[in-house]
């Protein structure tokens, strides 16, 4: 079968622009095209409507994704019904507020790793899952002018220097008495550090509180790990931590009434590191075979991604004798699986169609595509009229088939939760679809 409608309605060149402007409004005709029963059949400029293309959709495991100073770091572990586990660690660095700071001479009363929650919504999963966060000293340096991937595993050290169990709190609000003051801080994560060779660092660092450099010489950095226990599916939360506000610190208190911060901010290294496991899901039954799916998955932070490719696009020139063809419109619509959107799993409002290079790789230096979700249809639907103008441009003018295809990602790919399960069945009632309007120059 042909990839494209035989049946062709010439239009006037002058018509052709408002006829665009019009065509969600007219009605589709028995020849097949908007509008068809009214126009003129003479003119040089054949333009036609079809949505018969064969597509082609699967899953692939997605590259890693760059994760150094974002402006929100994840943290957390969930297990997902469709994607499995993930787990979200942050390595960082704490930096002096001052030189020379001398605590030898105090009484330590406590250490607190505080971490800022991003907002009252800054999170994915179920958060009334009791969670387990440990904090381990790093062994080794982090450098605020490298670039870190997700799946950087910076070392530490493995005793643990403090934790915390609890369920994420990302409403309320704190109040800490210091002596008769008090102060308010906005909800956030509050970790003691318990280890006593740790306190005993901060204690007698003598010199080493000078500089900064001198400081980060002698401590490291932080990892801020999820422990990775067995929880059901849906149960578990990812939670986004906004490093760089002033509440979050390692805050040593001492004599009664008195705090120091030791500071994470702009200057500090600072990068997520993520894991994903789908094993017992459907998603890891489809990783590696590149054939059309009836489902099809992504997930952001490094995860999973969807492959979408038209085959037979470039038969609009083949089998039109080698003729040039203008894209007026390519309207494509993605429908959304039932039931895998939730309050608790909530759909991006936007994903990324990205080209995809030769090699299979991300290609993103012409650009990519931004695809919406519109919930009147609970589909992703996306205009992508330059993208397939360009491979027809390509194709006419080298003669070279550059038909890669496209990804599709979350758009909060790099630092945030979001995923989203695709109904890529081609016999579904609503299957996915690719409308083209296009026209063979004569």
């Amino acid at each position: 079968m042909m990839p494209f409608l035989s049946d062709r309605t010439k239009l006037p060149r002058l018509f052709l622009f408002a006829l665009l402007l019009f065509s969600f409004a007219c009605k589709k005709t028995d020849e097949g095209f908007i509008g068809g029963d009214i126009l003129p059949a003479s003119d040089n400029l054949n333009f036609v409507a079809t949505d018969t293309f064969s597509l082609l959709m699967y899953t692939v495991k997605d590259d890693s994704v760059r994760t150094d100073e974002r402006s929100v770091n994840p943290l957390g572990f969930i297990h997902d019904p469709y994607f499995g586990r993930t787990q979200s660690a942050i390595y960082t660095q704490i930096r002096l507020p001052e030189n020379n700071l001398n605590f030898s001479a105090v009484k330590l009363d406590s250490i607190v790793l505080t971490l800022k929650y991003q907002n009252k919504t800054a999170f994915y999963g179920n958060t009334a899952t009791t969670q387990t966060i440990k904090v381990y000293e790093l062994s080794n340096p982090l450098y605020i002018d490298s670039v870190y991937y997700s799946n950087a595993r910076p070392a530490y050290y493995p005793q643990e220097i403090g934790s915390w169990t609890g369920k994420f709190n990302l409403n309320d609000s704190i109040t800490l008495q210091h002596g008769s003051k008090t102060r308010k801080l906005p909800p956030h994560l509050r970790i003691r550090i318990t280890n006593n060779a740790f306190i005993d660092k901060i204690k007698n660092g003598g010199t080493s509180f000078s500089t900064n450099e001198a400081f980060i010489n002698y401590m490291k950095g932080l990892a801020i790990v999820p422990n990775d226990f067995a929880v059901n599916p849906g149960e578990g939360a990812v939670v986004n931590m906004d490093l760089v506000s002033t509440v979050s610190n390692l805050t040593i208190y001492y004599n009664d009434s008195l705090y120091k911060d030791l500071l994470i901010n702009e200057n500090s290294p600072r990068l997520s590191s993520y894991e994903h496991n789908y094993f017992g899901t459907a998603l890891s039954l489809q990783l590696g075979l590149k054939q059309h799916r009836d489902t099809c998955y992504a997930q952001s932070m490094g995860s999973v991604k969807t492959f979408f490719k038209v085959p037979h696009i470039l038969d609009l020139i083949k089998k039109n004798g080698n003729k040039a063809v203008t894209v007026a419109a390519a309207q494509m619509t993605i429908p959304v699986l039932p039931g895998a959107g939730t309050a608790q799993y909530g759909l991006p409002l936007e994903v990324f169609f990205v080209i995809v290079d030769s090699l299979g790789k991300n290609f993103t230096l012409q650009g990519v595509y931004s695809g919406k979700y519109n919930a009147s249809k609970t589909a992703i639907t996306a205009d992508l009229s330059a993208h397939f103008q360009s491979v027809l441009n390509a194709y006419k003018k080298s003669g070279l088939e550059r038909n890669y295809g496209l990804y599709i990602v979350p758009s909060y790919n790099y630092s945030g939760m979001e995923r989203i399960v695709f109904n890529t069945n081609k016999f579904a009632p609503l299957p996915p679809k690719l409308k083209l309007t296009y026209s063979v120059i004569q």
